[in-house]
């Protein structure tokens, strides 16, 4: 990013003062004296991938992973040998494709395994085996799942959606690299998904105090520039739909914004790898504006991990041949390590900790007319 914060600033501050003037979904009855709104470039799982973060290395290629599965099935070697040949790891036509998309089995009927991930056995898939890895203190423990922030060591961090799905290599990617399936769906959904909005609103943003951080759906999709970024300084009308506006008190200290931990946070996101409505419990959030008028931070909580799951799922069969990943792995393996809010039946915990990395540039916000009803 450049060194400098662009001009711009002070030109859509002004604009600001007039569109945000006690906005309904800021801080009722006060006349903010500064706010700085952005739309997002980028948003997308924090993860933090090293050499030697999974036992025995990551998930093997589609190819290797396949052969596998086709061999717990009670394939021979030459049957195997056969379906394989010649295949490609994409496409879904031919009888190795049938065989694999739809290999669950009740009463001996074959039905597509994502959306019947229990009707073959757990594949154990390899998961992060780390204890460095992003997120947030979500339970104020330190446990033997916990993550310690590579820079500033803080310990107990929860974010056991990485840990799930942190051995795939479609998953993988050392800051600030965004992973390959994150970066190609999210660039992928963009001319057809409503802008995310963030803005934070004080008395002065270049001193430590409190702050209002709104985050919201725009009733516009960005445009975007030629390197596929929003095009910085557009104006965007927030969605006065309540459940699309998120509103935290927060404070800033040295730069970085936080917000009060343990609110909820609710957003349609127009699909891709993210569940078609994003739901969080315990909502962490930290950012800092950076040195070019632009904001990057991270957000997380606790999210239902079968909404997750089943957002892959609804990818289908190509998710398997083509982004080479396992259903039923993922279905197992979220199970398993999902940490939060267990069913009071049954035991299981119904939440699994997450968190993700956002980026995006400055933008003009013009707050709705009034605030539709609930």
């Amino acid at each position: 990013m450049p060194a400098s914060r662009g001009a711009s600033f002070g030109s859509w501050r002004k604009y600001l003062a007039v569109c945000l003037a006690a906005p309904a979904f800021f801080t009722a009855g006060s006349a903010a004296a500064e706010t700085r709104s952005f739309v997002l470039s980028h948003f997308y799982q924090a993860v933090y991938s090293q050499d030697n973060d999974c036992e025995g290395g990551p998930e093997p290629n589609i190819d290797v992973r396949f052969r596998g599965i086709l061999a717990d099935m009670g394939k021979t070697q030459k049957e195997i040998d056969e379906l394989m040949d010649g295949f490609n790891g994409g496409g879904g036509a031919g009888p190795v494709h049938e065989i694999l998309r739809n290999r669950g089995s009740p009463e001996g009927r074959r039905v597509f395994v994502g959306d019947n991930p229990t009707q073959v056995p757990d594949p154990n898939i390899r998961t992060v085996i780390s204890k460095i890895g992003p997120g947030f203190d979500l339970d104020g423990k330190v446990n033997a799942d916990s993550f310690e922030d590579p820079e500033t060591h803080q310990k107990g961090l929860d974010n056991q959606y990485f840990r799930a799905l942190g051995c795939f290599v479609s998953h993988r990617a050392l800051p600030p690299d965004l992973p390959t399936s994150w970066s190609y769906f999210w660039d992928a959904t963009r001319d057809r998904t409503k802008g995310w909005l963030i803005s934070v609103e004080g008395s002065d943003l270049s001193q430590d105090g409190d702050v209002t951080v709104t985050f919201a759906r725009a009733m516009e999709t960005p445009i975007r520039t030629p390197k596929s970024l929003p095009q910085r300084d557009q104006t965007f009308r927030v969605d006065p739909t309540p459940r699309y506006i998120n509103v935290y008190k927060g404070h800033q200290k040295d730069g970085v914004v936080t917000i009060e931990p343990g609110e909820k946070f609710h957003i349609v996101t127009g699909g891709g790898y993210l569940p078609l409505e994003m739901r969080m419990t315990h909502t962490q959030m930290r950012f800092k504006l950076t040195a070019d008028g632009g904001v990057e931070g991270m957000i997380g909580g606790y999210e239902p991990w079968l909404d997750i799951y089943y957002m892959y799922a609804g990818g289908g069969y190509g998710y398997e041949s083509m982004v080479g990943l396992n259903l039923p792995g993922i279905y197992y393996a979220m199970r398993r390590l999902a940490d939060a809010e267990p069913d009071p039946k049954t035991g299981q915990n119904m939440s699994i900790s997450t968190a993700y990395r956002f980026d995006g540039v400055p933008a003009l916000v013009v707050k709705p007319a009034r605030t539709a009803s609930k």
